[in-house]
Parts: C-alpha cells; structure tokens; sequence
C-alpha cells in the first residue's frame, strides 16, 4: 500500500467464533513515526453489549494502536478495523522518517498467547519532475526574445511528490520538505546570464534556509541549496524557484539563441526504513534564451500586443521587479 497502483480502501477484518471469557488483542503499526504517513489507523466497529466489549489504547512510544476484544457469550463475530489512506496532498513530517518500502507487522494475541503476524508491505518513494527554466516576467509566450542588459524573472520547478500515493498530483514546485534529507540543484545558465542574488532573495521570499547562488559569476552555475528539512509540501502552495537576474554582454547585431551547456540536475538525499542513506537523481532539459539584436529598432510582429507594455503594481509576484522586468517601449517601431 502506498505507492502502488492499487488505490483500494484499507480495512483488517477481525472474523472469529468466541466463547464467554475470550480475549483478543491486535496491535496495529502507524504508518511512520510522528506524523500521517500513507494511512491512519481508525476505530474498529463496535461489538454488541451482549457479547461483550471492544477498547483501543494508542502506544506513542511504540507508534502502534491496540484494539482489545473481551467476549462474554457464544458468538460469531465478523467486524472492520477501519483506516484512512491519505495522497500527496496531506501534510507531512519534515521530513518522513522511513521512506521507501517497508514491512508492517499487524500482531495479535489470544489468551495472552502470540499468535502468527499478519503482514504488509508500505512504499513511501518521493517522484521528481523537474521542468525546464522559463522565463514569466515579461513571459516567453508573449515576449519570444528579451534585451541583454536588463532584469528578467525566471522560474524553476522540480515537480515533486511526497510518495505518500503513486499518483502525479500535488507536485510541488520547490523541493518536498517532507522527503528532503539534503537536496543540491545545479542550474547551468545560458553564456553571459547574471544572477541578481539579493533581488532573488527577495522574489522567493524563502522562510526556511533555502538558498540560490551564483557562485562563479556571470556565466557559471546557479547552485539552490536546500538543507534537510527545508522545502515546501503541496498543501503549503508552494511556487516554484524563481531567479531574477540579466544577460550582461554588449547586444549581439542579429538576434542570438542561448542554451546553457548541460541540464539542470536535482540531486537529493533521502533515508530508508534501514536508517540508510539513499540518492535521488533527476534532470530538466536545458535552459534556452534568445537575445534580440541591438540596433534599437525592433519590429512589432503583426497581431502582437508586444509594443503595448502593460505594468501592473499589487500583491502579486511581479510586484517586487515590475518597475526592471518590462520591455522598453521606446525601443519599438510598428513594422
């Protein structure tokens, strides 16, 4: 259960034929310690007075609950342990502890007596998707080649899943807190890309110890840090990356297409129910710009709203950089 394909409801069904004074245990494992996890464990049905008494008692210490069934008459008796299984949505420790595949042991007892564990296997597994890096102020759908020399704002998602169901939904942008043991994301940047750090700062806005670097200047690798623990889960909206920075170089004659020189590579740390450490890898294709030339004059294509800039000021992302990240109308002429 978990991360399967299976997305069948969860229930143990506890069937027995008892005689006054009968006792029962079953000892049920949490889904992880400290947190949600892929299930919760519920109520069992109850059981009529006549024929006798169910109770539960949560172990915190253990991360296990205990249903005790004490029967004082001749019965058959068919009843439900409930659980409720959760998705990627549900917030999560940060981060899980035990992800991966691991086996859960449903105990029990009669008459104080042990009798043979009952089995299931838990899959917990983190899924990256990571997107290429585009640019949303001004956006490339609307602007298809931008100035060197002035501040864009870019984005970057990872896409990632908690692992919690073996399903796409509830990917979030930043990396998952609740799977993060200690991720490094390495962003090649297309030739003469500058990172503004303190205006990226201030465009993410990151209340964990998330950082974004350019440590090699101009040109060089944009490096995202993202110690364990650090992160946003889905039901947090988290957004994806964002970079905010220009293309210093002297404008080209004729427009010039710039892809960085390898993918952007996601690799992350998690720890299996063994306690050991285990390396997730994914990549994004690389990261494409175009340049248009410098000779001041650049035509409006027909049917494109590209000479009209519209600035709009508010609480919204752009707010931050909307005065730097518009195209200069000045520098357009009708075709």
């Amino acid at each position: 259960m978990g991360n399967v394909d299976s997305t069948a409801p969860l229930q143990l069904v506890f069937d027995v034929r008892t005689n006054p004074g009968d006792v029962y245990t079953i000892t049920v494992p949490e889904s992880i310690a400290n947190g949600t996890g892929v299930y919760t464990i519920g109520d069992s049905d109850p059981i009529s007075a006549s024929t006798g008494i169910v109770t539960s008692t949560t172990d915190d210490a253990n991360h296990t609950k205990t249903f005790t069934y004490r029967f004082d008459s001749v019965a058959s008796v068919a009843v439900n342990i409930n659980f409720t299984l959760h998705n990627n949505y549900n917030a999560q420790p940060t981060p899980i502890e035990g992800i991966g595949t691991s086996i859960k042991s449903i105990t029990w007892t009669y008459a104080g007596q042990q009798l043979d564990p009952v089995d299931f296997t838990q899959v917990i597994m983190p899924v990256m998707n990571p997107q290429a890096v585009t640019r949303v102020l001004p956006s490339s759908s609307t602007y298809k080649a931008i100035y060197a020399n002035q501040d864009y704002a870019y984005q970057f998602s990872v896409g990632e899943t908690d692992g919690i169901d073996g399903s796409a939904d509830y990917a979030t942008g930043q990396v998952n807190s609740a799977v993060n043991y200690g991720t490094t994301i390495r962003v090649p940047v297309p030739r003469y890309f500058t990172l503004d750090e303190s205006a990226t700062a201030a465009r993410n806005g990151f209340s964990d110890e998330t950082t974004i670097t350019q440590p090699g200047g101009a040109s060089s690798d944009i490096v995202i840090t993202v110690p364990k623990g650090s992160g946003r889960q889905y039901w947090q909206n988290a957004e994806p990356y964002y970079f905010v920075g220009q293309f210093k170089t002297t404008p080209p004659l004729a427009g010039e297409k710039l892809v960085a020189n390898g993918p952007a590579v996601v690799t992350q740390t998690i720890v299996d129910p063994q306690g050991q450490e285990r390396t997730l890898t994914a990549r994004a294709p690389a990261w494409t710009e175009y340049l248009r030339s410098g000779d001041g004059l650049v035509p409006c294509p027909s049917g494109s709203s590209e000479c009209l800039v519209l600035s709009i000021n508010g609480n919204n992302k752009g707010e931050k950089t909307a005065n730097n990240l518009l195209l200069d109308p000045a520098r357009k002429v009708p075709r």
